[in-house]
């Protein structure tokens, strides 16, 4: 009985919050995806917030959004930033919200409170196995050396993504490694095929007639046998 009472508290809890931080639309778009916070040392953490509410409803499921709230939470006590990003990828500074009183949903429809770009973090809060841990963190924007295009094909019916690497731009973001250090790239864990002139593309193709709206967290790329991000 007392399990099931924590339990029913913490969703109870989580649906409450879900209201009163997304109530300014139906649409999934205006939902929380990522929050980014700061922690005392100045570094930022991101975690995929979306998950940690998921995770959250399930049985014991709850330890990644705790962790995020008890971070966040620490973060706008102590007057540090506080970073947004919806589903639709409005980026909020929701600390400066914060400081003006403003609910997220005001945040949401006022642009004086969107920025263009959020911090790039230090660390990504994940679960990692049945506890809470940090590693390094999928980019908020594509990396230098990665260029990704979405062209529609109307003779195959198709997009196609291309995954187009910099051979000269990767070896000065990692040390002398070169394309063929690359062993793997995945686009929306689809495993993506090698070619073009210079053999520094990388395709896939998702069917279907909407936008793929590709995210840096869309693609993954493996070097020297160990994925990036």
């Amino acid at each position: 009985m007392l399990y099931f009472k924590k339990y029913a508290s913490v969703v109870i809890f989580i649906v409450v919050l879900l209201f009163l931080f997304s109530a300014t639309a139906f649409a999934a778009d205006s939902d929380p995806k990522y929050v980014l916070f700061q922690r005392s040392d100045l570094k930022y953490i991101i975690v995929d917030y979306e998950q940690a509410v998921f995770d959250a409803t399930q049985p014991l499921g709850d330890k990644l959004y705790n962790a995020a709230v008890e971070g966040i939470q620490d973060a706008l006590s102590n007057h540090r930033k506080v970073y947004v990003e919806t589903k639709g990828g409005t980026k909020i500074d929701y600390s400066k919200a914060v400081d003006d009183g403003l609910t997220f949903q005001q945040a949401l429809s006022n642009s004086a409170y969107h920025v263009s770009a959020m911090p790039q973090p230090s660390y990504e809060m994940y679960m990692d196995g049945i506890r809470v841990a940090l590693r390094a963190p999928i980019p908020l924007e594509f990396p230098e050396w990665m260029t990704v295009t979405e062209p529609w094909s109307e003779i195959a019916n198709c997009f196609f993504v291309n995954v187009t690497i910099d051979e000269t731009r990767l070896g000065e973001a990692y040390l002398g490694r070169t394309l063929d250090n690359i062993d793997a790239v995945t686009v929306k864990s689809i495993p993506a095929v090698r070619g073009g002139e210079n053999n520094n593309i990388w395709r896939v193709k998702i069917i279907g007639t909407v936008q793929p709206n590709i995210k840096p967290a869309d693609v993954r790329v493996m070097l020297d046998g160990s994925w990036l991000w």
